[in-house]
């Protein structure tokens, strides 16, 4: 759906009074941004001597996440709109009650699980960005930059529609397992804050 939108509309449609599309929506084609502008900056700091096997790999890597997070951009606002739905179940009877108490869960579930998928792509991508850092020519290294840091902007934008819907969930060996798949790419991104800082700062001063 976004991908046939125009930038200022779809720009429209995040300003507007409509929750759809939100913040997940944006953060996930931030990181497709992301991914994006680190393959532009490999294509071109091999545009004369043409790509080497190990920027090929990099580029294809960048290329699938690029591609799963424009999907997830609708995902994520597919999946809003089936936890509205579900808080917009009868419940006059107790059966009724019921069968709209699942039915929020498992849209909860659902929505949380989106933008796990989207925080993972965007971690793929700063992490595949930072291993070509020392591909990426000087001319552009400013953008190959850039890249990670949409990145790690869709990453944060997950994560947050992440928690807010697991705040939510009854089953905790669901939320268990979330978050742990959250922690270990939070601890990557911690342990080389840093570095990146460094390597910014050396590439870019």
């Amino acid at each position: 759906m976004f991908n046939d939108v125009k930038i200022g509309d779809f720009m429209n449609s995040l300003a507007s009074v409509e929750p759809v599309p939100g913040g997940g929506s944006a953060g996930a084609l931030g990181g497709a941004m992301g991914a994006a502008l680190v393959i532009m900056a490999l294509r071109i700091s091999f545009k004369k001597s043409g790509l080497t096997e190990e920027a090929e790999s990099f580029i294809s890597r960048l290329e699938n996440d690029r591609i799963a997070l424009e999907k997830l951009a609708d995902l994520d606002s597919e999946a809003y709109a089936s936890v509205m739905k579900a808080f917009g179940m009868p419940k006059e009877s107790e059966e009724d009650k019921s069968a709209r108490r699942e039915a929020i869960q498992s849209a909860l579930k659902h929505a949380a699980e989106i933008p796990m998928k989207t925080a993972e792509s965007c971690f793929r991508v700063m992490n595949s960005s930072f291993e070509a850092f020392g591909l990426c020519g000087d001319s552009c290294f400013s953008d190959a930059a850039s890249g990670f840091c949409f990145a790690r902007t869709g990453f944060q934008c997950a994560l947050f529609n992440v928690d807010i819907n697991l705040s939510s969930i009854k089953d905790d060996d669901f939320v268990k397992s979330m978050r742990e798949r959250k922690s270990h790419m939070s601890a990557w991104l911690s342990e080389h804050e840093s570095e990146l800082e460094k390597v910014f700062s050396d590439r870019i001063a």
